[in-house]
């Protein structure tokens, strides 16, 4: 046979791998193509998110240190108002004892209550004008109308619940003492359920609980023998008002009737007739 019966078959065998090696390379290119545009796609991505992840972070050291600003701020707050509280509370301590030692007049009086026999005062005094000359010379050291009840009311707020209740007991029972005298020294007839008030029994008992069996065996003119020692529980919760010392249940109930019975009194010394 010639080579021109060949020819055809050489044209299809080359035919053949040129379309074989064309499509191989078309695909090969096709691929780089897509390889290449999905890298580009994929740095692009990976450009933005890391822009983004920066943002974010950014964001997010802006915020912790914004909070971090404000709990600063808060902290500095909340501390500054307890210095200011801590500062007030030992202003009102301070104001308090500053009272009770203007009532020293009063303390005097009424140790001197605690030793006379008031009794016999208040049977002389519509009789005898040294009584009431002996009542007047008492309360000549006190320059006003003795103890309020309104002392130191302003600084309540600041002070323990049984602070406060100890200072007004303090007061009250000064305040009794001064009125018992003042009635006496005025000439006052028939004054003796006035002297016999158990008004003070019971405020005594409710402020030292531990001594009340005694106090309630006690004639009702040394009552007042015991101011000292209610002067020093006063001193001691004046001190926990300056530390800040919470009662417990106990203190709570024993100041709820501690001021009961400070309520009890009336403005001229007597026992309120509603509660008795």
């Amino acid at each position: 046979m010639t080579l021109g019966n060949y020819l055809p078959l050489i044209t299809s065998a080359l035919l053949v791998f040129v379309v074989a090696f064309g499509h191989r390379a078309i695909n090969a290119r096709l691929t780089g193509s897509i390889r290449n545009e999905f890298d580009k796609q994929r740095l692009s991505f990976e450009a933005q998110f890391r822009v983004v992840e920066e943002k974010l972070k950014s964001e997010l050291r802006a915020k912790e240190q914004e909070n971090s600003a404000l709990l600063q701020r808060v902290l500095a707050g909340a501390g500054n108002r307890q210095a200011l509280l801590d500062k007030r509370r030992i202003e009102a301590v301070e104001k308090v004892w500053l009272e009770v030692v203007r009532m020293i007049p009063y303390k005097s009086l009424c140790a001197s209550v605690s030793v006379i026999n008031l009794e016999i005062l208040a049977y002389e005094n519509t009789r005898n004008e040294k009584a009431k000359e002996f009542a007047k010379m008492l309360l000549t050291p006190i320059q006003d109308d003795g103890p309020k009840k309104t002392y130191g009311i302003e600084e309540r707020p600041f002070l323990s619940r049984t602070a406060w209740a100890l200072f007004s007991a303090y007061v009250a029972i000064l305040m009794q003492s001064f009125a018992v005298v003042k009635v006496i020294e005025t000439g006052v007839s028939n004054i003796g359920d006035f002297l016999k008030n158990d008004v003070v029994m019971g405020l005594l008992a409710a402020a030292l609980p531990e001594r009340e069996d005694e106090i309630r065996k006690s004639r009702w003119n040394t009552y007042y023998s015991y101011v000292d020692e209610l002067e020093e529980k006063l001193v001691e919760e004046l001190i926990k008002s300056v530390e800040g010392t919470e009662g417990d249940k106990n203190e709570f109930e024993r100041s709820s009737k501690i001021l009961s019975q400070v309520k009890n009194m009336r403005p001229d010394g007597q026992q309120n007739k509603e509660n008795q």
